[in-house]
């Protein structure tokens, strides 16, 4: 989910994906949702390498359960 700002000013929660028409192009307030993409990417960077090393944990689980040659 990002944030975006209302008419006012103030945050908001925006659903990924959902585009927002009602926003002001301002330098300020493309400043601050730029920022907020930002931070949405390296969350969403983090995440996948979380799943990443779960993903590798399961994985050297499985292992151990196989049969050797």
């Amino acid at each position: 989910m990002s944030v975006t700002f209302n008419t006012n000013g103030n945050p908001q929660p925006v659903r990924d994906g959902e585009i927002s028409r009602n926003l002001s192009n301002s330098l300020a307030e493309l400043a601050a949702r730029i920022r907020c993409e930002h931070e949405a990417a390296g969350v969403a960077m983090r995440r996948s390498l979380e799943h990443a090393m779960a993903a590798g944990e399961l994985l050297i689980e499985a292992k151990a359960q196989l049969k050797r040659g």
